[in-house]
């Protein structure tokens, strides 16, 4: 019987060797990217290409499916390829420790890509990452900030000029409109889906402290934000299924 035969017994055999064949690439793998990695290969990918230049951290235990006191101090990407390989030692998981910028998107998203998520922070880099996937028609989604939320049911996919409540993404659209020319006209879709939470965000209690755990390389800890790894992962269950889906053509009812 083979690992994945309830994802056969779902969708079908074909459907299953389609999934098979897809390239996922998932940038940021953190909070939410992680969990994305790991709902991928549990769902039958075989090819995923991970991208984060971060190392673990003991603040993000918490959260990220790859964070324990063992994996602190270790890359983000090659910890998890480790643990994606224990769940599928067939699949190709393919790493790169960089972070996605101007000057390595070309080298990061190209046209072999099969299907992008965002999952990171950076408002200038999540346009561009919407920018690369339009102009070279890769279906891709957007992830909101999870932070300071604990709700996993106000979840939701729309399309990104749609959101509320999310102060990433409002920043996203912003600049988007300013430098890209996006519509001000908020019934206007900006033909990219976009996973956010419409839980208005509890307040911050807490300001940034130095980590004990830090080891010099990037800044991983900096953040005074806080977050449960039960919403992160239903932020990636929400983006995952969206891909799953429309990969499989399966409509929603």
């Amino acid at each position: 019987m083979s690992a994945f035969q309830g994802v056969k017994n779902l969708v079908g055999e074909n459907k299953l060797k389609v999934l098979a064949n897809k390239n996922f690439l998932v940038i940021g793998i953190g909070g939410v990217g992680s969990w994305i990695a790991e709902f991928l290969i549990r769902s039958g990918a075989y090819h995923i290409t991970l991208v984060d230049l971060d190392e673990i951290c003991v603040t993000n235990i918490n959260r990220q499916i790859h964070s324990n006191h063992k994996t602190i101090g270790k890359s983000k990407v090659l910890t998890m390829k480790e643990r994606l390989l224990e769940i599928n030692p067939k699949a190709k998981i393919h790493t790169i420790e960089d972070f996605l910028t101007a000057s390595t998107i070309d080298d990061i998203i190209h046209p072999e890509v099969s299907f992008v998520f965002d999952a990171i922070d950076s408002v200038k880099n999540k346009c561009l990452i919407i920018q690369k996937c339009k102009r070279l028609n890769i279906p891709f989604v957007i992830i909101g900030a999870a932070a300071q939320r604990v709700d996993p049911t106000k979840i939701i996919l729309r399309d990104l000029n749609k959101s509320i409540n999310d102060r990433l993404l409002f920043q996203v659209k912003k600049k988007l409109k300013k430098d890209y020319g996006y519509s001000k006209n908020s019934k206007r879709s900006y033909r990219a889906p976009a996973v956010y939470s419409t839980e208005l965000p509890l307040p911050l209690l807490t300001n940034k402290d130095d980590c004990e755990y830090r080891t010099g390389r990037i800044s991983n800890c900096e953040s005074g934000l806080g977050s449960v790894g039960f919403v992160t992962s239903a932020f990636a269950s929400v983006a995952v299924s969206f891909a799953f889906k429309k990969i499989c053509k399966i409509n929603d009812d």
